[in-house]
């Protein structure tokens, strides 16, 4: 089964179709505010984790200066960071594209720039990259992956009826990248922009609220500070309010771009000759070796281009000499690894919730327009809330520990895989849904026999994001929120100077989180083989 790119979809008219997101999302986010009033005013929350409305208004308007100063520092440094990460993310793709082995190289790489806990990277920052500069990077980093993602898996699955023509008609790997490959990842690159929107808020926001101190970031520090818990919501829901608006206008240009409205991601087509075992494995250990060769030469490079001292820089020597080589090597392995496993529970658990709730949402939403409409504001100002400045009011609802790691791993894994499931759904072919109600087919019967199968590849998908984004989430919530876990040892080790101890701790996580990656795609390749 494939999914051809030229087939329209037949729409209603644009303006009919406006009309009718507009009052079904103030239909929705009316009834959320007002649930939300009386809520607080029975004193069913409390105010200090969690204001009513009317009490949020009255902070912004008692912020609104405050909002005007720090609002425009914020979102330059945000703009900047995802212009940065997408043009690097889309030049990458692109590279790959033109030459298959630099694939394999481009996607560890990229792991390992999502996989390395930006939180562990403060104390460095603050050395080489002062002021808002530390806050484009972690913006960057934060719509990198998304957008690389995306692109890559369209364009290594396009239809290959498409790229056999191509090649019988003398194409050449550049036209082939151009006119085949790039109209399947353009799909995936698009979802990774819409993601990246409140990825780049939230990375901005980081930096300020832990390092720089001015910003929307700083703002809410200062009123986290002073415990003015209205005013936390207040600036924070700006922010929010913000990145909606964006990610509308990015939504827009999709719909522009793509009228077709087919997600690349979704095309079972075959894919291309398989090389042999012996092929495959030599591949695997030469790409392998490569990649080590990199990574250790960037590292090293890195340390050496910013001046980074001794005393806070560790090499990969330094790192295999306490985890390996040294005389204490045992000790500190088997130590790291028991907070290791505890990060591991409680990033699964998140993960498993948040993606059973978003793949469950979307099918709802795809069967009840009406109710997708009118719920999608809400829950893209609740995705683009900067979860790292919630966290205490997290910690206050749930208490310190796992209820907190939990419910923040699985809200970062939720709008993901709601998106990337969306998407998918929405690309299903009309012809197949004509063709399954002529033969009289139930909406259950369309639901498991067509939707689903759409489904599957894009929650592998977003698993490629969501499943070390959970690990990465577990780790902040742990530093800032739970005696436990590895994310309190990052924050023991620096607190107490213990900067070997960091680094190793961060490259555990890392290689870690490149094996979860390693899993997931091996996952979706069973699942794609099954489905053909």
């Amino acid at each position: 089964m494939s999914v051809s790119l030229a087939q329209p979809l037949i729409r209603p008219p644009a303006k009919a179709r406006v009309d009718r997101r507009a009052v079904w999302g103030a239909v929705g986010t009316a009834a959320v505010l007002g649930v939300w009033q009386l809520a607080g005013a029975a004193g069913l929350v409390p105010s200090y984790v969690l204001p009513t409305p009317s009490q949020i208004v009255a902070a912004w308007l008692d912020a609104v200066g405050v909002i005007a100063v720090n609002l425009p520092i914020t979102l330059q440094t945000a703009a900047l960071g995802y212009v940065a990460g997408n043009a690097v993310a889309i030049a990458l793709a692109i590279g790959a594209g033109l030459w298959r082995p630099a694939e394999d190289l481009v996607s560890r790489l990229a792991v390992v720039a999502h996989c390395i806990p930006t939180i562990a990277l403060a104390p460095i920052l603050l050395v080489i990259a002062p002021g808002s500069l530390s806050g484009v990077i972690l913006a960057a980093l934060g719509v990198f992956f998304a957008t690389l993602v995306g692109m890559l898996t369209g364009m290594r699955y396009p239809d290959g009826r498409v790229t056999e023509a191509h090649h019988a008609f003398g194409g050449r790997r550049l036209t082939e990248l151009l006119a085949v490959k790039l109209p399947y990842g353009l799909p995936g690159m698009f979802s990774g922009l819409l993601l990246g929107v409140p990825a780049a808020m939230v990375g901005a926001l980081m930096s300020e609220y832990l390092m720089v101190g001015r910003g929307m970031g700083g703002a809410i520090t200062a009123a986290q500070e002073q415990l003015d818990a209205a005013r936390v919501w207040a600036l924070c829901l700006t922010c929010a309010l913000v990145s909606a608006v964006v990610f509308a206008l990015v939504a827009a240009l999709q719909r522009a771009v793509l009228p077709w409205q087919t997600e690349a991601s979704v095309s079972y087509a075959a894919q291309g000759p398989r090389t042999s075992s012996t092929h495959a494995a030599r591949d695997a250990v030469v790409g392998s070796l490569a990649f080590l060769v990199v990574a250790c030469a960037l590292w090293w490079g890195s340390l050496r281009v910013f001046g980074i001292s001794a005393y806070l820089g560790k090499t990969p020597l330094d790192v295999l000499d306490y985890l390996v080589l040294g005389p204490d090597a045992a000790a500190h392995t088997a130590e790291l690894l028991g907070y290791l496993w505890t990060t591991l529970g409680n990033a699964a658990l998140g993960l498993g919730a948040g993606t059973v709730a978003a793949v469950i949402a979307a099918a709802a939403f795809s069967a009840l327009p009406a109710l997708r409409e009118a719920a999608m504001p809400t829950v893209l100002l609740a995705r683009s809330i900067p979860l790292l400045a919630m966290i205490p009011a997290i910690a206050l609802a749930f208490g310190s520990g796992l209820l907190t790691v939990v419910a923040l791993t699985a809200l970062l894994s939720f709008f993901p895989t709601l998106v990337t499931v969306m998407n998918a759904l929405d690309a299903i072919p009309r012809d197949l849904s004509d063709l399954a109600r002529a033969y009289n087919a139930s909406r259950a019967d369309v639901t498991l026999r067509i939707k689903a199968v759409y489904a599957v590849p894009a929650v592998f998908q977003s698993l490629r994001i969501t499943a070390t984004g959970a690990l990465l989430g577990a780790v902040v919530a742990e530093w800032l929120a739970s005696p436990g876990g590895i994310g309190y040892f990052v924050l023991m080790s620096a607190s107490q100077s213990k900067y070997v101890a960091l680094w190793s701790a961060v490259v555990v996580v890392t290689i870690v989180s490149m094996g979860i990656y390693s899993l997931v795609v091996a996952l979706e390749s069973a699942a794609r083989r099954r489905i053909l």
